[in-house]
């Protein structure tokens, strides 16, 4: 993310154009652009998307600050030597300019309400030193000032309320950011375990071991099933304040987490019915093979006791023995 301040900051801090209600407008803006710009550098920071060089934080800082100077240096002068008449015409244009600001509509997306909490604090700034310069006038003429001190008063309420709402908001999504990157995280562990038991080309020497392992994977699965049901509450308590396109984005990303736990858990519990399977098959086998062996054995040793026939009497009584084999070695040879 490229951070871009859309303004001429020597304008504002031009030492030789004379102070007026045109300048402070100017420095007033410039200020605005600043807070921005700063609400996207921390929002920046804030989604790892890039980390701003020290260095040009500073500058910014140090331009923001001495921005503000400037604003508050020409507010005082213009206060100072105008009437009444001409500073309530210029505090109520400024007083306009927040209120305006705070009839616009809380952002949803995450990096947008780190912003606007930049520019939240800009207005609160100026509305703070507004007042204190202009503190003895209003002491002088509390009357004639009533109606401008009360929506001042209104305006720094409403700013408060805002600052808190968007506190609120950043909350829940450091929540649920936190839980999708726990859920995530578990996932990523669970697939790797998984693709290490190498299950596609599973050899039968390690069928006991993996059958073990498969089972203790599948024992987790409750975890992340627990992992799963935090991120629905917290993506549930995001909802309400985000746009529809937004909520359809969270809704996707919870879907594909949700059906990757699906398709884990699947997978695990059919390579587990495979291997039980498997296991059964090759337990038959060997039932049948010590069968057969057996039986071979139990041949041999009658052919043996019968001897070599040397006669055809013999002979007979040979192929009879051996006709009365059991029927389950060639059962299991065929």
């Amino acid at each position: 993310m490229q951070i871009c301040v859309k303004c001429n900051c020597s304008q504002g801090l031009d030492q030789k154009k004379e102070p007026s209600s045109e300048r402070l407008q100017v420095v007033f803006n410039q200020l605005l652009a600043l807070g921005n710009a700063q609400g996207r550098m921390q929002a920046a920071h804030a989604s790892q998307q890039e980390i701003p060089d020290s260095e040009f934080v500073q500058n910014m800082q140090f331009v923001f600050n001495q921005t503000l100077l400037e604003y508050f240096k020409v507010w005082n002068f213009l206060s100072e030597r105008n009437d009444k008449g001409e500073i309530k015409k210029l505090w109520s244009h400024h007083l306009q300019d927040c209120q305006n600001y705070l009839t616009s509509s809380i952002p949803s997306n995450e990096e947008q309400l780190i912003e606007d909490l930049a520019l939240s604090k800009v207005y609160d700034n100026i509305l703070g030193e507004q007042y204190t310069s202009l503190s003895s006038s209003i002491e002088k003429s509390p009357v004639e000032f009533e109606s401008l001190v009360s929506l001042h008063t209104t305006l720094e309420e409403e700013l408060q309320k805002r600052r808190d709402a968007m506190n609120e908001r950043l909350e829940l999504w450091k929540r649920f950011r936190k839980s999708q990157e726990t859920l995530s995280s578990w996932l990523k562990h669970m697939e790797k375990e998984k693709r290490a038991l190498d299950l596609p080309f599973l050899q039968l020497k390690r069928v006991n071991v993996t059958k073990r392992n498969i089972e203790g994977l599948i024992q987790s699965v409750p975890l992340g099933e627990q992992f799963l049901a935090d991120f629905k509450t917290d993506k549930a308590s995001l909802l309400p304040y985000c746009s529809p396109d937004l909520k359809s984005t969270l809704q996707q990303e919870f879907g594909a987490q949700s059906a990757q736990l699906d398709n884990l858990q699947a997978a695990l519990k059919t390579w587990l019915s495979r291997i039980v399977h498997l296991e059964k098959m090759n337990e038959f086998l060997e039932q049948k093979s010590d069968s057969v062996f057996g039986s071979i054995d139990e041949i041999d040793g009658k052919l043996v006791d019968l001897g070599t026939p040397t006669t055809f009497a013999d002979l007979d009584k040979y192929v009879e023995n051996v006709d009365v084999c059991p029927k389950s070695v060639f059962t299991f040879m065929l």
